[in-house]
């Protein structure tokens, strides 16, 4: 008697301990260098520079982006913001993310593209199980200049496989 009340009590329960029936599948070599809506970033490994960023910043919502590359000429979408930036000490993410915020790290010099293309697209879309996507972006033939006119060119720059929009609990 006493295990029938004792599972009478716990039978509504058992519905509430589910877990979704969510899977999501992504594509080989996915990665967390990026966040939000979306950012994606790197570390700028050319020599001239130390403790440097480039990074891609996009509101997905001005864009249908696909799986399909679309370019975009940076000149013309002034919605779309290329930078490297170099910091007084070396950083993994520029604190472009509120994950791993580091408050002594400061902005030494900010370049911002002028020209240039970017390339993106959807490499995985929005998962209904947590509303992260994965996006792939690459930036051709860019010009970066800083306030006083300094100009850093760079040829190709890959965000491959970037998972975006996660949230940290």
């Amino acid at each position: 008697m006493k295990y029938l009340l004792l599972l009478a009590l716990l039978i509504p329960f058992a519905s509430c301990i589910k877990e979704p029936d969510c899977e999501i599948v992504n594509p080989e070599g996915v990665n967390y260098k990026g966040c939000g809506n979306f950012i994606v970033y790197d570390l700028f490994g050319e020599d001239i520079l130390q403790n440097a960023i480039v990074h891609v910043e996009v509101d997905i919502n001005s864009f249908a982006l696909t799986q399909s590359y679309k370019s975009f000429d940076l000149a013309n979408h002034p919605e779309i913001l290329s930078q490297i930036t170099s910091y007084n000490k070396s950083t993994f993410n520029g604190n472009l993310c509120t994950d791993g915020l580091d408050p002594d790290l400061t902005a030494v010099n900010i370049w911002t593209a002028t020209s240039g293309t970017v390339n993106m697209r959807i490499d995985r879309p929005i998962s209904e199980c947590d509303n992260t996507y994965v996006v792939d972006v690459v930036v051709k033939d860019a010009k970066f200049v800083d306030d006083n006119g300094n100009e850093i060119l760079v040829t190709e720059q890959n965000f491959l496989h970037r998972m975006v929009n996660y949230q940290i609990p």
